[in-house]
């Protein structure tokens, strides 16, 4: 904590907070925060003085959490996820979204590569004090929803102008972001194996009528569980973008009017962000942050609402609405890869301190069975919606060899 003070009230000193006098760096609350999984979040006031007034500067300060290293062994994995964090505020989103203010404003950045972590630093504008905020609910209604699929848009439709104004950049920017290299050990391949089942499951056991179901699981199944993911992830044309990479409503800053009433939205925590395909951004959210009776309601709306946003950033961006919608349902299942492990967990309170101590039995029972018969109805109620909405059988479709390249820019 105090070289944390010292390094920030040295960044003062040198002007990277404005102008005017260091007073003091003291200590701030972290109310609103939210759930953080990877990272070590620190609140602090940088207080400054100039001739005729006081001015606070709020700020978190992120730092590699303390037991980095031994995580960080087999795959440099941390490494790599704060290099790209701090990539994407340093160079690409100032770049990128130069006409627009959807993300929090930076003040210092610096990440090691994991040659020195005690360097590794991201310091932002802490966001509280202007209004913004977390939502509170894990499913998000149409008010929060259609604001952030508006802005979702914009994000991406941003990089669809940068490749037609600016490939080369686009190509540039495509090998800075670091794909993830994590490695499953055998133990973690039944546990997210388990948990993919597990929303199947009343359909795999109830005849020739869900037998298109069984054909989809099957082949999502038979892809090796570290390769499930990227075959989604792959970057093909003409639809690949600078995408989030974990847009769901842990990264997403909401502000509110007086009334209550959503205003605005900003996006952070890029550290997984890759030259992607924006389907994984939308499945995850959709099905992450939504009720089923959202989905039910406002699907079709929701990716209405998110091509306009699109559009408005770059009116011509190489496909149609037809060709997005295609792209879309053939990758639509990512987002229940995602949800069938985190959405139990999210709902139902658990403990995973001690998750690589456990056997592979347990790892089993706990992706199979925790939350009981309520959090299985709601994993099994985004495979109904797949399968309602078609889904499954335009999975099909998709090529899951993980080696197809067809990602020229």
């Amino acid at each position: 904590m105090e070289s944390l003070i010292e390094r920030l009230s040295d960044s003062a000193r040198a002007g990277v907070f404005g102008p005017g006098r260091l007073l003091r760096v003291e200590n701030n609350d972290d109310t609103g925060l939210g759930a953080q999984f990877a990272s070590q979040i620190y609140f602090f006031r940088v207080v400054l003085e100039d001739e005729q007034s006081v001015k606070n500067v709020p700020v978190v300060v992120k730092v590699q959490i303390e037991n980095i290293e031994d995580i960080a062994k087999e795959n440099g994995e941390p490494y790599r996820q704060f290099l790209n964090e701090v990539n994407m505020y340093k160079t690409v989103l100032p770049e990128l979204l130069s006409d627009q203010r959807s993300y929090p404003k930076m003040f210092l950045a610096e990440a090691s590569g994991g040659t020195d972590i005690t360097k590794d630093i991201l310091v932002l504008e802490d966001l509280r004090e202007r209004g913004y905020k977390i939502a509170d609910d894990l499913f998000l209604d149409f008010d929060h929803m259609s604001l952030a699929m508006r802005r979702l848009g914009e994000f991406h439709g941003s990089s669809y102008r940068l490749k037609i104004d600016n490939p080369e950049l686009m190509r540039v920017w495509r090998k800075t972001l670091l794909e993830s290299k994590k490695q499953l050990d055998d133990s973690e391949k039944a546990f997210f194996d388990s948990a993919v089942a597990r929303g199947f499951g009343k359909f795999l056991t109830a005849g020739k009528k869900y037998s298109g179901c069984r054909i989809a699981y099957e082949k999502l199944i038979g892809i090796p569980t570290e390769e499930r993911l990227k075959v989604f992830c792959r970057a093909e044309e003409p639809f690949a973008s600078i995408v989030h990479g974990d847009f769901n409503k842990n990264n997403i800053l909401f502000k509110y009017d007086h009334r209550g009433k959503t205003e605005d939205v900003l996006f952070f925590d890029f550290a997984t962000s890759i030259y992607s395909d924006p389907s994984i951004d939308l499945s995850f959210i959709l099905y992450m942050n939504t009720s089923a009776a959202e989905r039910d309601a406002h699907w079709e709306e929701y990716l209405s609402i998110y091509w306009a946003g699109l559009t408005s950033v770059c009116p011509y961006p190489r496909f149609s609405f037809k060709q997005f919608l295609d792209n879309f349902s053939k990758k639509a299942i990512y987002g229940y890869l995602h949800c069938a492990f985190f959405l139990p967990m999210m709902l139902f309170e658990c403990d995973l301190k001690k998750f690589n101590l456990w056997t592979i039995e347990e790892k089993i029972e706990f992706a199979s069975n925790h939350g009981g018969a309520e959090a299985t109805e709601m994993v099994s109620k985004i495979v109904g919606h797949l399968l309602e909405k078609g889904y499954l059988e335009q999975f099909l479709r998709l090529n899951t060899v993980t080696d197809v390249n067809n990602a020229s820019v």
